[in-house]
Formats: C-alpha cells, structure tokens, sequence
C-alpha cells in the first residue's frame, strides 16, 4: 500500500520565488514562470500499478478538482497535508530517474506523512510498463498518474533533451553517470518510450500554490538541500497556519 496519499487544490497560480536558488539562473527561467499557470490544466489518470501490472483510470481529474474527489484511494483532501511533491518522471525506467527517485524518496522519509504528500507522474503506459513497476516498486512508492496532455511539463518548460556537440564530454559524462550509478548499485532500461521531453520535481502548498520548481537536467542529480529548503519552508508556513487555526478554535470554545 502507498504510503502516502496526496492531493491538490484549486487556486490563484501564485510562485514564491524567494525559495528559488538565487545562484542558479537556469533553475526556473522567465518563460518557465510564464507557462506555470497552464499546470491545472492537466488532465491526470490515475494508474493502478498493484498485483504487477499497469492499468489506468479512464476517469481523468484535473488539479482544479482533485482536492474534492477521492481517485481510487489515491488522491485526499490536500489540507491533510502541509504540502504536495510532484515528480514528473522523464522516463519511468530510466536509470537515472531511478537514481533520482531514490534521492527524493530519501528526502521525503526526513518529513512526517502528515506533513508531506508525494506523487509521480509519467508521460505513458504500456511501453516500459516493467520499468515503471520498477520504479514504483523499488524505488517511489507512491501513487502515479498519467499526465494525458503532459500539462506537467510543458509547465516544467516543455524542455527536451539536446545533443551534446563535443564527443570528448558526451564521453566523460557517460563514464562519470556510470562510475556513479555503479557504485549506488543502481540498474535500468535503455531506451523504451519517449524519453527526450524533460520532467522535474514540483512543491505545492497547502493551498494548491505552486512554490517551487526544480526542471530535469539530463544526467545531474537532484539539488536535494535546495529541494529540502524549499519543502521545509512550505511545511513550517503550514504548521503555523494550522497552529494559529487550532488556537483561535480553542480561544473560540473557553469563550
């Protein structure tokens, strides 16, 4: 069973760019900032990863109103959740989204369930589906979704992966990538389904308010700290809301 569950609200798109790495201009561009709103438009099918096989909710929902439904058990009300983590996965068996998805799943175990809510989401099913219950299985046990019209990310940039001109540094990388994921004992598939549209890792507040943005880049591990700081920074404004709520409902009752 998931060990969370998570949801999303409707809401004003609203980005705090104060949680965004200041050193690093490429983290999230003016015209990534720009497309940002078109993210609850997307049209995301809840896929069924259990007993070794790969199914898919016909009934897609919107981020507008997932915070009202209940998907198959997989998507509850957000407020049970100080904030929501969205990794829009490049590739579902590619080894380095396995790699990544082990940092970010090493990250989230550092903030109570009820604190953080997680999800994946993937471009399509059927082609790779023993990579995907792979990475479901070994590596991001949480509930995934099928982004039909890869909302997710377009809104991420709609970034695709290039071609590296200099042969001298495609070869360094690779011999760098597999000395690392080597030593992580960490396996994948090479080359199953669309792999070239780029995908990142999403925060959103309690409210559905995107705070955070983090776009793949091809190869590079996740900025876990910056990630950290940012998702410590959503839950901490949450547990004050929530405190502030639970004292003015206690002040409400001795009156």
């Amino acid at each position: 069973e998931d060990r969370r569950r998570s949801s999303l609200t409707s809401a004003t798109f609203q980005l705090d760019c104060s949680l965004l790495n200041p050193d690093d201009e490429t983290t999230l561009p003016k015209s990534m900032i720009q497309s940002m709103p078109g993210i609850y438009n997307a049209k995301l099918a809840p896929l069924d990863l259990s007993f070794g096989k790969v199914s898919e909710d016909p009934n897609h929902v919107t981020l507008n109103t997932a915070s009202r439904q209940v998907v198959r058990n997989a998507l509850v009300n957000a407020h049970k959740a100080r904030a929501s983590v969205c990794f829009a996965f490049r590739r579902p068996g590619c080894v380095i989204c396995f790699e990544q998805a082990e940092a970010l799943k090493g990250l989230l175990a550092e903030f109570p369930d009820s604190q953080v809510a997680a999800w994946g989401a993937v471009k399509e099913i059927h082609t790779d589906d023993e990579g995907l219950l792979t990475l479901y299985q070994k590596h991001f046990r949480f509930p995934f979704f099928r982004d039909t019209n890869q909302a997710l990310y377009k809104a991420l940039g709609d970034r695709k992966l290039g071609i590296i001109p200099n042969p001298i540094k495609i070869l360094n990388r690779y011999l760098e990538l597999k000395r690392r994921l080597k030593t992580k004992g960490i396996e994948g598939t090479f080359g199953r389904g669309e792999g070239v549209l780029l995908g990142g890792v999403i925060i959103f507040d309690r409210k559905g308010n995107i705070r955070y943005a983090h776009p793949e880049h091809f190869g590079q591990q996740l900025p876990v700290d910056e990630i950290r700081e940012a998702l410590r920074k959503v839950v901490d404004e949450g547990n004050q809301k929530h405190s502030s709520i639970a004292s003015g409902l206690f002040e409400k009752d001795r009156a």
